[in-house]
């Protein structure tokens, strides 16, 4: 399917599938930028230098156009496009273009990008923003770039009656290990301070899904060791699927590098390498971009031989 503002994530109200995130904002709801309503006054950034808006999807999506719209004519200094799979390494897509230079303007220099990402960010490479005006909407010339979603059943929302998860070395300060799969961002369990190495949160999912990325959702930051992502078919014999990242140095914190995965696993570990759990902040929730449905296996050679026989 090609990319168009009309499939899902592209306009309307995206509310409830894109987060938003922004940095020297005026004032205003940052998700007013993708609620569907061009017209609202209730956004717009400070007169300050190095804005930045993220836009955080549920899948990897394949962007290659976008329109913004704003108030009154009034420019914001010069900016860049820039797509991530983890919020950590980012890829500049095109050059720079000064934004604001029309009420709807429509930026061309995603175009040609072909690569999917869960991250897209909008930064200001120069100049200031400016404040005198609102700031009303973000829409994406848009289509998906993958099969797995955190917006699936079980990627993200209330998980605790259909993931099963055990623990060893997490002492917990507060809350219970199955908040993290209860759908809320309530503060609710936080971990002791302890080493993080040979700690791991065992996931299982009952049947073989795949799932090509992971994240952690905090409240705040804080170092809390390096940890990596694995998947098993036994809960036994276990694969790396992520590198060594560090938890907490980001309110979400992705464990990826692993978006092209075909390989599907009943069970997915969070495992700690080094370093140290930190109990200066919450873990809200860890989340799964994962398929829609169980894992089928490709019919062997034999069973394709026989049903073309048989339909012969």
């Amino acid at each position: 399917m090609a990319t168009s503002y009309s499939n899902p994530g592209g306009s309307g109200d995206r509310t409830s599938i894109i987060k938003v995130y922004a940095i020297t904002v005026g004032g205003g709801s940052y998700s007013d930028l993708v609620n569907g309503v061009t017209n609202d006054n209730s956004f717009w950034f400070s007169s300050a230098s190095g804005s930045i808006v993220e836009f955080w999807f549920s899948s990897q999506k394949i962007i290659d156009e976008a329109k913004f719209y704003q108030q009154i004519v009034s420019t914001h200094g010069d900016w860049k496009w820039q797509g991530s799979n983890d919020r950590i390494t980012w890829t500049d897509i095109g050059g720079t273009f000064t934004l604001g230079t029309a009420t709807l303007q429509t930026l061309t220099t995603l175009s040609g990008n072909t690569t999917a990402y869960v991250f897209y960010r909008i930064f200001q490479t120069s100049g200031s923003a400016s404040p005198f005006t609102y700031v009303h909407e973000f829409e994406f010339k848009i289509d998906e770039g993958g099969t797995t979603s955190y917006a699936n059943t079980l990627g993200s929302g209330d998980r605790t009656g259909l993931i099963s998860i055990t623990s060893s070395g997490i002492s917990l300060g507060g809350g219970a290990i199955t908040d993290i799969l209860d759908g809320s961002l309530a503060s609710e369990m936080w971990w002791g301070v302890a080493a993080a190495a040979g700690n791991w949160i065992v996931f299982d999912f009952g049947s073989a899904y795949i799932v090509q990325q992971a994240r952690f959702i905090f409240n705040s930051t804080s170092n809390s060791g390096d940890w990596k992502f694995q998947g098993s078919a036994d809960n036994s014999v276990w694969t790396d699927l992520s590198g060594t990242i560090t938890l907490g140095l980001q309110v979400i914190t992705c464990l990826g590098g692993f978006e092209s995965n075909t390989n599907a696993y009943r069970y997915y570990r969070l495992l700690g390498v080094s370093g140290n759990r930190a109990n200066t902040h919450y873990e809200l929730e860890f989340e799964f971009m994962v398929a829609s449905s169980v894992y089928t296996p490709p019919a062997s050679s034999n069973e394709r031989t026989s049903l073309s026989v048989s339909l012969g």
